[in-house]
């Protein structure tokens, strides 16, 4: 007596497999994961803070080993600025997302329950 038992997988397990199929998703999922890691972890991975003008001696520099995007002229070095900014830039993006999903969700479940375009006053 054979039995042919199945395994039922669900929709997110199939969405996942064609993520996976998708180069191009991967790739920049890994990018965007670093950048977050990055952010997260700037003031373990950079030598100064944001702000701090620590290198007025060498303002102008050029990139080197100890300065990997080189220095501005009020002695700042610019990848940790850019770290640090990328903190802003991510908070935005990811506050603009909810702000969207908040907004959008009820007014597309009224226009769906409705049967049409939902006017607003």
């Amino acid at each position: 007596m054979s039995q042919n038992i199945y395994k039922i997988r669900s929709p997110i397990y199939y969405a996942f497999l064609r993520f996976l199929s998708n180069r191009a998703a991967l790739v920049s999922s890994i990018i965007l994961s670093i950048i977050i890691l990055m952010s997260i972890l700037a003031p373990l991975i950079t030598p100064t803070g944001y702000e701090e003008q620590k290198f007025l001696i060498n303002n102008l520099a050029f990139p080197s080993w100890e300065h990997w995007f080189g220095i501005d002229d009020l002695g700042r070095d610019f990848y940790t600025r850019i770290v640090y900014g990328a903190r802003v830039s991510l908070t935005i993006g990811f506050v603009a997302a909810a702000f969207s999903v908040v907004i959008g969700l009820p007014l597309g479940a009224l226009a769906g329950y409705y049967g049409g375009v939902m006017v607003s006053l």
